[in-house]
């Protein structure tokens, strides 16, 4: 993400500087989801009357992060930031989304306001070591990129694939690539250094890997229905999972479900109840999702899941 420039009332707002606000405002989101409730536009009200209009009862919206044009948290409690005005959202106007949705505001900023410091990533560790080269592992830590194609992870100074779409500002799901130098090709396990760069800085921390799966890991294509409800069933369609139901374990953020039914290509599963930040009705998250067969755990994917 492009570094916001300080502005004075009367300066002219480049185009650089909308498009960094327009990818953090998007960022805070995570992807796009579709549902029966629609977004109101918020553009041009002060934030006191925005955030009246989300939290009515009749719009079943819930009140998210609200940033300035600087990149500053504001409080909406802080005396005068009533007054501010908004001058973008996230979901944007018009969008549907499910009830419980958080609408993302980005505000004017109040006089005498700064950019605030750069927040540098930090990395408290790994899970599960040793990684298989060509398995997913998931880099835990602070002040990563909130969109995952800001966050650049090599291995040794081998380039990985992109962070997955259920990354977060404190956890990357990452391939652990191909080529990196020394590394196993049948017992033993070699420690790596692995680097993290986003707009803001870098930070490496030490993994340990192994050699290739014998077998390719499971990997999630799509689900259906594109969003689910707490209590409903969801079809996971993909590759590499076994054909006997109970052989899999689908891991919704930390909480773990069996199927009812199995393919090697297709799961029927229920989403089970008590996933964090899904205990309250109405609430939504975008929630990782991995299948996990024989010991052997696909990608992590995102999956948008109301609490209605």
């Amino acid at each position: 993400m492009a570094q916001l420039n300080t502005m004075k009332p009367g300066d002219l707002i480049k185009a650089a500087d909308w498009n960094a606000l327009v990818a953090m405002v998007q960022g805070l989101s995570g992807p796009a989801v579709t549902g029966p409730i629609t977004v109101p536009n918020l553009f041009g009200l002060t934030l006191g009357n925005a955030l009246g209009i989300i939290t009515l009862p009749s719009t079943q919206l819930s009140q998210g992060q609200v940033l300035d044009t600087l990149g500053n948290p504001v409080s909406p409690v802080v005396a005068g930031s009533s007054t501010l005005v908004v001058l973008n959202q996230s979901p944007v106007a018009g969008t549907n989304t499910f009830a419980g949705t958080s609408v993302n505001l980005v505000v004017s900023p109040a006089p005498g306001s700064t950019p605030p410091p750069p927040k540098i990533p930090s990395i408290s560790g790994f899970k599960t070591p040793p990684v298989p080269i060509g398995a997913q592992v998931e880099i835990d830590g602070l002040n990563f990129d909130p969109l995952p194609l800001n966050n650049q992870v090599s291995f040794a100074g081998v380039a990985a694939a992109a962070p997955s779409t259920a990354s977060n500002p404190v956890q990357l799901f990452v391939i652990v690539p191909s080529g990196i130098p020394g590394a196993p090709t049948g017992s033993g396990t070699l420690s790596v250094d692995v680097t993290v760069t986003t707009p803001s800085g870098s930070v490496s921390g030490t993994l340990t890997i192994s050699a290739p799966l014998a077998t390719p890991l499971p990997t999630i294509q799509s689900f259906s229905p594109p969003q689910g409800t707490v209590g409903a069933p969801v079809t996971i369609f993909g590759t590499g999972f076994s054909g006997t139901a109970s052989a899999n374990t689908v891991m919704f953020d930390t909480i773990a479900a069996t199927p009812t039914s199995a393919t090697p290509t297709q799961l029927v599963v229920t989403i089970p109840a008590g996933i964090s930040g899904l205990t309250t009705v109405p609430s939504f998250r975008n929630v990782p999702v991995t299948v996990t067969v024989a010991k052997q755990v696909s990608p992590a994917s995102s999956y948008g899941i109301s609490n209605l």
